[in-house]
């Protein structure tokens, strides 16, 4: 449960102060066990705990107790905390209580026992149907929030927590705003959104554009989902010039078109909602549970000859040459026999010159199935001469270079 302490940046001088000891706040809630100090960012602290009333275990999140002095900070942390407690969905990481107790102000939070994306992305590398299967849950509980006026502003792997029954489930939603880092729009009790915010929100490797003016709403998270989506897919976060997804690794190139929407810079470009982005990812996901197949003899060279070792390219150099001097012959041949050659000898020799290259083809298209099916990117995926005609499973696939 490590994973709930990232948060969002807080980007103002408040002072940060220290980190109170579990037995400095036991005396301040008696309710729980406080066991342990999970650590602390920008926007407060979180503990692990054991609720005695329930048995169960808690994660106990102090919210920047350097704010406590700011009269309207109370209001807001009513009002806003309220609207997170009511927030219920399976895919978000539930508040069970809030309040004030010894000063501090608090949400107390389901404890999930996981790992966060992040720590998944470090152990491991998510094929395509992995990280595409990620996204659908996360859309459903944006969407329930943004249904709600309420916006997270900081979708980041540190707060996508997948439990030990791989249920995906966001954390540290709306908390930005009840930590001051935004405010809720006048009028709008009960909600955390407004279109425009008085501080810059969200992680910057992960931020929509608008948010470094202090702007944010629900298209940020959908800008932010898109981040995510492309590391999961390519390993890094996309550049100043995003580069779509299909050129890094091998993926459907239907999947470069819902990334490349995500991540438009203006936000009318994108993603209407987040039901819309997660139903173009189902389509792709939908169209072949087994992943995506290429079939035809050129079509699964072309992918192969693609993804050939530095030696193995040099390799398929010299075979091309030797292929394309056979090829030479096969039709110059005719050709000078034709017209060098006596007659009739000429068209006999012409005839039987271009049956003899024609019969050879068929033994070159062999042998290049037999290098290609010999190649460390083929073995790796169990590609044989054999299976050559059930098609090329490109799912999850990658170049042995970029491995």
């Amino acid at each position: 449960m490590a994973q709930i302490i990232e948060p969002t940046r807080a980007g103002d001088d408040v002072p940060i102060a220290p980190v109170p000891d579990p037995a400095e706040l036991a005396p301040h809630f008696p309710q729980l066990e406080i066991l342990e100090c999970l650590g602390r960012g920008g926007m407060g602290v979180v503990y692990k705990a054991r609720q005695k009333s329930l048995n169960r275990m808690v994660a106990l999140k102090l919210l920047t107790p350097e704010r406590s002095d700011d009269p309207k900070f109370a209001a807001r942390f009513e009002t806003e905390a309220q609207a997170l407690a009511a927030l219920s969905h399976p895919h978000i990481v539930a508040v069970h209580d809030f309040g004030e107790a010894g000063g501090y102000y608090y949400l107390l939070m389901e404890y999930v026992d996981g790992v966060d994306l992040r720590q998944l992305l470090q152990a491991k590398r998510l094929t395509p149907k992995e990280a595409l299967s990620i996204v659908p849950p996360v859309c459903d509980a944006l969407q329930c929030a943004h249904d709600r006026g309420i916006v997270h502003c900081d979708i980041k792997p540190e707060n996508l927590l997948i439990d030990k029954a791989g249920v995906v489930k966001i954390a540290d939603f709306g908390i930005a705003r009840i930590a001051g880092l935004g405010t809720a729009s006048e009028g709008n009790a009960g909600t955390l959104a407004s279109s425009t915010n008085t501080a810059p929100l969200g992680t910057p490797e992960y931020s929509a554009p608008e948010q470094a003016e202090g702007g944010a709403d629900f298209r940020a998270d959908i800008y932010s989902l898109g981040v995510v989506l492309y590391e999961m897919l390519t390993g890094e976060r996309p550049g100043e010039k995003i580069e779509a997804p299909s050129r890094r690794v091998q993926v459907d190139i239907r999947i470069d078109e819902i990334v490349l929407r995500a991540l438009e810079k203006e936000p009318n470009l994108r993603f209407a909602t987040a039901h819309e982005f997660r139903t173009r990812v189902e389509a792709v996901v939908g169209a072949d549970p087994e992943g995506t197949r290429v079939f035809g003899d050129r079509a699964i060279a072309r992918v192969m000859l693609s993804h050939l070792t530095p030696e193995e390219r040099r390799e398929a150099t010299w075979r091309a040459s030797l292929f394309g001097v056979w090829n030479a012959a096969t039709f110059f041949a005719p050709v000078f026999s034709i017209l060098f050659l006596p007659s009739p000898l000429n068209w006999v020799f012409g005839v039987v010159a271009l049956a003899v290259g024609l019969s050879f083809y068929p033994f070159f298209r062999r042998l290049e199935r037999s290098f290609l099916c010999g190649t460390a990117w083929a073995k790796a995926r169990g590609i044989s001469p054999n299976n050559w005609k059930d098609g090329l499973r490109l799912e999850g696939s990658a170049s042995p270079d970029r491995e």
